[in-house]
């Protein structure tokens, strides 16, 4: 069998099964990530995407215990796009490889927020929202607004400048403005839910339970919006690599420059959601947010 890129990215998760592609050969490795040696997390982080750099970082493609036992999971060959326009071919590669790096996103972020529904210490029940598990959280939300959204913008940007002949295509003024804001408002916001969340932890007990029955009604919205933003991102690069595959030298550029443009329109509405759902947590009850500029500028005010 012969699978494209745009097929083996729909399988890295429990429903689709995992399959990781290692030197041009796909694997199906669903029934042995439990049992791998080195735990499943690593086998995990690396499917739906071509994992030969990984393998061979760790020299497993050296050993010939460990490639005679991988022939067992050989369910196909990866079918190789080939393009005869250059400039196309650097596209593509370069298209592929964001591509990947989504899915590696998406892979690490579950792992990021696994924790949740584990214990983190000896009295901890699995689910418990503890104190330490809320700072845990905004750490791993802070880690994907400031690292993984920000990495997937310059890649954007790198892109669009392919697709328009070396000139670069700009987001809008409002877009780039929004994003930046947003980014440095969670870390800010971030800092001060910590300082709430340590001043709330000594407080009434009724206190603390209001508290935290907020948090993990935030902490639920935070994580779903970030998964589902990172698995838009990948359906829409997907979309387009099956452009690729489908239409290969014949590809129109602008149905790409499509794709990114929605891409960035996505994680703009994202970034307004996240402001505005952070803002009522920090904010008193009695205050109003309808004046978003002005009530972010008082969070920021109130972190110096």
């Amino acid at each position: 069998m012969q699978y494209h890129a745009s097929e083996v990215a729909l399988h890295n998760n429990q429903e689709n099964g995992h399959w990781i592609i290692v030197e041009n050969s796909i694997y199906d490795i669903s029934q042995f990530i439990e049992s791998h040696p080195g735990g499943s997390v690593v086998l995990i982080n690396n499917t739906g995407r071509d994992a030969t750099e990984d393998f061979k970082r760790i020299q497993h493609h050296d050993n010939p215990r460990i490639t005679a036992s991988l022939k067992k999971f050989l369910i196909g060959d990866l079918i190789n796009i080939k393009l005869k326009d250059c400039s196309l071919g650097r596209l593509y590669k370069q298209w592929l490889d964001i591509h990947y790096l989504i899915i590696e996103m998406q892979n690490t972020l579950l792992s990021d927020y696994s924790f949740l529904s584990k214990p983190c210490t000896v009295d901890d029940l699995p689910l418990d929202l503890t104190p330490y598990k809320i700072e845990l959280f905004l750490e791993t939300h802070s880690r994907f607004v400031n690292g993984y959204l920000n990495l997937t913008l310059k890649k954007l940007d790198a892109l669009k400048t392919l697709l328009t002949d070396n000139m670069p295509l700009k987001r809008s003024t409002t877009d780039t403005l929004n994003i930046l804001s947003c980014q440095n408002f969670i870390k800010n916001s971030a800092s001060l839910m910590r300082k709430k969340n340590s001043t709330i932890h000594t407080a009434k007990i009724s206190v603390n339970k209001s508290w935290h029955k907020t948090m993990n009604a935030y902490r639920s919205l935070i994580e779903d919006n970030d998964k589902e933003l990172l698995s838009e991102i990948k359906f829409q690069f997907t979309s387009g690599l099956k452009l690729f595959e489908i239409k290969n030298d014949e590809i129109e550029k602008h149905q790409l420059l499509t794709i990114i443009q929605s891409i960035n329109l996505c994680i703009t509405n994202y970034c307004e959601l996240v402001e505005l759902e952070t803002l009522e947590i920090l904010l008193d009850n009695h205050e109003s947010i309808s004046d978003t500029h002005i009530s972010k500028q008082k969070i920021l005010e109130n972190e110096h």
